[in-house]
């Protein structure tokens, strides 16, 4: 009986390595945002990030987190507009807690992110002026309407090009965490969400869909947002919703 024991936990402790092993193998050979033909590298990027076990099933949060990583040290390195292409995580070094076992899910990984950083396209500059103008106003709004420390998820931004609603939701964010008035819930979160739900970040959600959303996790205010039009009648628009009583708190827009 006592080896039949140790049988079955050995086989469970073995399948949780193969488990982390598998999603690191896919991690380094996934490519995360690839690279387009017509955008110019400007050159290579690499970052190290911390992640725990509990969201190792989960690649495309892992993908998101080394993304934003690599974002933020490429903004530290390179001047104008930049986003980063060809992104691939690898294994890292275990910092604390135990690998295994029950103990695992406390157990801390270092991540090693690589990408490409790239100068963005002329829709996405145009798309930049107006987020700038249209998150102020944003900001404004919200601060007057909310406490200090009320937490805040953006959701999703509409538009036909996933690359400008990635753009757009990760230029808000830091325009959010600068204001230093908000609780940001990290995007790495919100992924999982949406994965669970099979969204996209680019997908249209209404406001009572995202205000269902934001209710069921205890959030305060969730934003949505649309790039719509073509050419030179495009429009940014923004909308911050009450996920408690499903009302809108702030709406702003921007012509480019």
């Amino acid at each position: 009986m006592k080896n039949f024991n140790f049988t079955i936990i050995f086989l469970l402790l073995l399948g949780m390595i193969s488990t982390i092993t598998t999603v690191y193998a896919q991690g380094r050979e996934r490519i995360f945002k690839p690279i387009a033909s017509n955008e110019r590298v400007l050159g290579n990027i690499d970052a190290t990030f911390e992640h725990q076990p509990e969201h190792f099933t989960n690649r495309a949060a892992i993908d998101n987190m080394a993304y934003r990583t690599l974002v933020q040290a490429a903004n530290r390195q390179y001047q104008g507009i930049i986003d980063v292409r060809d992104v691939t995580w690898q294994q890292g070094r275990r910092i604390s807690g135990v690998a295994i076992g029950p103990m695992a899910q406390f157990a801390v990984f270092e991540f090693i992110a690589t990408g490409k950083v790239v100068m963005v396209s002329a829709d996405i500059r145009a798309v930049d002026s107006a987020l700038t103008s249209a998150a102020k106003k944003l900001i404004d709004e919200l601060t007057s309407e909310v406490q200090r420390q009320a937490s805040v998820a953006i959701l999703s931004v509409y538009s036909d090009d996933p690359l400008i609603s990635s753009f757009v939701i990760d230029k808000l964010e830091q325009q959010l965490h600068d204001a230093r008035y908000f609780t940001i819930i990290e995007q790495r979160f919100i992924t999982e969400i949406r994965d669970q739900k099979r969204m996209q970040e680019s997908d249209e959600i209404d406001q009572r869909t995202a205000a269902e959303l934001g209710r069921e996790r205890g959030w305060n205010v969730v934003i949505i947002g649309e790039v719509t039009g073509t050419g030179a009648a495009r429009r940014l628009t923004l909308r911050a919703v009450d996920a408690t009583r499903a009302t809108v708190l702030s709406r702003v827009w921007e012509q480019f």
